[in-house]
C-alpha cells in the first residue's frame, strides 16, 4: 500500500511545489482570490528551477462573474513580476506591465461552438468526435493576429468572433472530410471550404436610419405644449 505523502496535499502551494505544473487552471466558482501571491510565486519558481527550456507559467482564472475570479489580471501580473501568461473567464481591462500594455484574453468556449456547429451542419457531419474540438482549438490559436500576440491576449479579441468562427468552421469541415465523417464535401482546400462557408453565413441587415422627430407646439387654453411626432 502506498503511504500518505509527507507533504500537505490540501495546500495549493504545496501541490504546485510537488507536482511542478506549467499551467494552473481555476474553475472553483466559489473562492475568489484563492490564487494568492504565494501561489503565483510558486508557479514562477517551477519555471525558474528548470535546468533548461524554461517557460512562463500559464494562469487561467476561469470562474464567472469577474467577482469570483481566482485572481485578477493585475494581481497575476504584479505577483509574477510580469512573467505569467494570464487568461480569465470574464474579460478584464488592459493592464500596464513594466511599460507594456497587456490585454488579458477571455478564455471562453464562445470561440469554439459557433464555428463548430456551423461547420458540422454545413458538411453534414455524421458525428462530432473529441478530435474535432482539438482541431477547433488549434483554429482559434491560428486566428491570433499580430496585435493579439503583442499584448499577450491568449485568444483573439471578441470583436473578431465572426472571423474566428469562419476559421473554426473551415477547420472542422476539413477534419470531417479527412476522417470520412462528412456527408457533403465543400472543397479540397481551406480556401475553397472557407469560400463556400462564407457564402452561406448570415449577415445582419444594415441598421435603418433613425426617423427624424417633427417638433410642434400648440396652444391649449393659454398653455403652450410642445410635442414630437
Amino acid at each position: 500500500m502506498v503511504g500518505k505523502p509527507s507533504w500537505d496535499t490540501t495546500a495549493l502551494v504545496s501541490i504546485i511545489q510537488n507536482f511542478q505544473p506549467d499551467v494552473l487552471i481555476g474553475a472553483v466558482g466559489v473562492a475568489p482570490n484563492c490564487f494568492t501571491k504565494a501561489v503565483i510565486e510558486a508557479m514562477v519558481a517551477v519555471q525558474q528551477a528548470k535546468p533548461s527550456e524554461r517557460g512562463r507559467p500559464i494562469i487561467f482564472a476561469l470562474s464567472n462573474p469577474k467577482s469570483q475570479a481566482e485572481i485578477t489580471a493585475k494581481d497575476c501580473y504584479d505577483y509574477s513580476g510580469g512573467v505569467a501568461i494570464y487568461g480569465s473567464g470574464t474579460r478584464f481591462p488592459a493592464a500596464q506591465v513594466e511599460g507594456k500594455t497587456r490585454e488579458p484574453g477571455q478564455v471562453n468556449n464562445f470561440f469554439i461552438f459557433p464555428g463548430m456547429s456551423f461547420g458540422a451542419m454545413r458538411c453534414k457531419a455524421r458525428t462530432i468526435p473529441e478530435s474535432f474540438f482539438m482541431t477547433a482549438a488549434e483554429a482559434v490559436a491560428n486566428s491570433l493576429d499580430e496585435h493579439d500576440i503583442d499584448v499577450e491576449s491568449v485568444v483573439p479579441h471578441p470583436a473578431r468572433i465572426r472571423t474566428v468562427a469562419e476559421n473554426v468552421a473551415a477547420a472542422v469541415v476539413l477534419k470531417a472530410q479527412a476522417e470520412g465523417l462528412a456527408g457533403a464535401t465543400l472543397g479540397a482546400t481551406a480556401d475553397e471550404v472557407a469560400s463556400v462557408l462564407r457564402a452561406s453565413m448570415w449577415s445582419p441587415p444594415a441598421p435603418r436610419p433613425p426617423v427624424p422627430f417633427k417638433r410642434s407646439s400648440t396652444d391649449m387654453g393659454g398653455v403652450q405644449v410642445a410635442y414630437a411626432r
